[in-house]
């Protein structure tokens, strides 16, 4: 039968050749094809037959069919045209019989379908593989142009494949070094299990995430991601796909938004609260230092008895309005410029602050000796030992002898200083002490926002500082170390000692406040040693001034004034009368003192009477100088 075939092939070449190519060419799309083109490749193909059927060799029929997928793959030719003009080889056949005038032997159709099926197997194979190659190309551009890293699992959740955004966030030259690693060996072992958890979701769910976890390169620093896990659909070695989102300034910016929104509320609130405040707690401290002078006057049982109640009424006012400065200076930390500090203050204001969270359990503990004076920033670093000494004061609840003790000391070898907050609470959980400085983090206080230990770590540093903490069961100690300037980034800033001049001689006074009673009050401390006039808005005061001329020894304006502001009315007064905007003394409760120069004395409310008489010497010296002059 093949002797057949063969001779059939042989003798009838041009027959059969020219009735397959005929046959092809009515095919649609060979119309564009060359006919040279076409009539080459039937005869390849024929003698790739004849050599199958002659000898059994492939050999031909291979590198023919190869040659033509590789060809029509390239100009995106249709996968199954050529397999059609394959079979039509029959034809060429049929034709080829019709001339010798021979029907054709049972077996001669049989082993000609049996060449022709060895192209379209070689055919098939070589056009499938390089639509493969040709996607896997495709999808290795998508992985690498990914800004996002990206990893292929296999299904034992181990890296088959992985893009250059993922050996970028792990700290790996090559992505090729992570293949076969498990990928929970990247993350924190806090989060290792979670991560298990969420791609052994993907048995139900085709997709899961994203979740935030803490990415931990081999070298460098740590990042947060958000991980998402898709299941793949694709039917090779890779059975999840997951992607990792770098989150790291996200989240630090988003931090800093949620603190800066908070410190907006609480300041306006403070700030209110501070105003309101300011006004009647300074009339009242005023009315009760002049009625305890006055009740000095009465001596014997009246002095023993209303004096007692008066000192006692003034100790309370003056504690209020230390809690007052307090606040004030906590909400300081806005401020734009460093300035000098003592350590001191700032950690007794602190503990002064935090100990009222304590609500009575407990008593903070503070040992600080002196300390060298600082350049920096005194109300953000309050907010950072606030903030320590109220963790350290919730984390005691329920111990049955709470302690908290804030320990500090000079370090002259880094030029600074360290505090120590130790509490004997019940610790800080291993998987939560590595990451207690990261934002929304918590240490297991309820309702908190996981932002002020990473915001305190943040203020420190700006500091030119370190903060570092150490914890197990039943014992907790937070380590700060503070740069007295900064790290080098602000000059020492020094500060001379204030004097206070020696009383002078009874003085005239204009006093210029919109609340009645405060003026009141004030009026009458002063006109135990001045001639006072008071009125209660700026434009009363330059009328005033117009009628008996500048001849006060000083002014004391509010700064929140109705209309004209203080401030304003100090700049008319300078420009009317230059000598007198010399001898301006400026209160506020709220201490809005921008664009006043410094050698005008400003007072916040509540103050003492002895800070106005001093603010008063200070600006009768102007006075004294100007008579002398």
């Amino acid at each position: 039968m093949t002797a057949d075939a063969l001779e059939l092939l042989r003798s009838q070449r041009e027959v059969v050749v020219d009735a397959w190519h005929a046959s092809l060419r009515r095919l649609p799309p060979f119309a564009r094809v060359p006919r040279q083109e076409t009539l080459r490749n039937v005869q390849r193909c024929l003698d790739g037959m004849v050599a199958i059927l002659e000898r059994g060799d492939e050999a031909p029929m291979r590198s023919f069919a190869e040659d033509l997928a590789d060809l029509r793959f390239a100009t995106h030719f249709p996968m199954h045209a050529p397999l059609w003009a394959a079979s039509c080889a029959v034809d060429g056949i049929v034709a080829a019989l019709e001339a010798v005038g021979k029907a054709p032997s049972p077996g001669l159709l049989p082993q000609i379908r049996t060449a022709l099926d060895t192209f379209n197997r070689y055919f098939t194979d070589r056009y499938a593989s390089r639509m493969l190659s040709a996607a896997e190309d495709a999808f290795r551009n998508l992985l690498e142009d990914a800004t996002d890293a990206v990893v292929l699992l296999d299904e034992r959740h181990r890296i088959a494949d992985a893009n250059v955004a993922f050996a970028v966030l792990v700290g790996v030259a090559d992505a090729t070094e992570v293949v076969g690693r498990p990928l929970a060996d990247f993350v924190s072992d806090a989060d290792a299990d979670r991560l298990t958890a969420m791609l052994d979701e993907l048995a139900d769910e085709p997709s899961v995430g994203p979740v935030r976890m803490r990415v931990e390169p081999p070298t460098g620093q740590p990042v947060r991601a958000a991980v998402s896990a898709h299941r793949s659909h694709a039917r090779h070695r890779h059975a999840v796909v997951v992607t990792l989102r770098n989150v790291t300034r996200e989240e630090r910016d988003m931090a800093r938004s949620v603190q800066r929104d908070h410190l907006v509320a609480v300041g306006r609130l403070a700030a209110s609260m501070t105003h309101e405040l300011n006004n009647p707690l300074t009339w009242v401290m005023s009315n009760l230092q002049q009625a305890r002078d006055d009740v000095a006057r009465f001596g014997g049982e009246v002095e023993a008895t209303v004096g007692d109640m008066l000192d006692d009424a003034l100790v309370g006012t003056r504690r209020m309005a230390a809690i007052i400065r307090d606040l004030r200076g906590f909400l300081g930390g806005a401020s734009a410029e460093p300035a000098s500090y003592d350590p001191r203050d700032v950690l007794d204001l602190a503990v002064r602050i935090a100990g009222v969270h304590a609500r009575g359990r407990l008593r903070v503990r503070l040992d600080c000796p002196p300390l060298a004076p600082a350049v920096g920033f005194p109300g953000r670093l309050s907010q950072v030992f606030v903030n320590l000494v109220i963790n350290a004061i919730d984390a005691t609840a329920g111990r049955p002898s709470p302690q908290v003790v804030v320990r500090a000391r000079g370090d002259a070898e880094r030029g600074g200083y360290v505090v120590e907050v130790e509490d004997n609470g019940k610790g800080i959980a291993p998987a939560v002490l590595a990451h207690v400085f990261e934002p929304f983090v918590t240490a297991g206080k309820e309702g908190g926002t996981g932002l002020g230990l990473w915001i305190s770590r943040e203020i420190v540093e700006d500091h030119g500082g370190t903060i570092s903490v150490d914890s197990r069961p039943g014992w907790t100690r937070f380590s700060v170390f503070v740069s007295n300037d900064g790290g080098g980034k602000w000059r020492r800033a020094g500060s001379a000692p204030a004097t206070t001049p020696p009383p002078s001689a009874r003085r005239r006074l204009l006093l210029v406040d919109d609340e009645e009673l405060l003026r009141r009050a004030l009026a009458r401390q002063l006109r135990r040693t001045s001639e006072v006039t008071d009125v209660a808005s700026a434009e009363a005061a330059l009328e005033i001034l117009a009628e008996q001329g500048p001849a006060f020894d000083a002014v004391i304006s509010d700064v929140g004034l109705p209309g004209m502001d203080g401030i304003g009315l100090w700049r008319e007064v300078s420009t009317r009368y230059p000598d007198l905007g010399r001898r301006f003394v400026l209160i506020s409760g709220v201490s809005d003192f921008e664009g006043v120069p410094e050698d005008v004395p400003c007072l916040r409310k509540p103050f003492s009477r002895t800070e106005l008489d001093r603010a008063l010497e200070l600006v009768a010296g102007e006075a004294d100088a100007g008579a002398t002059g």
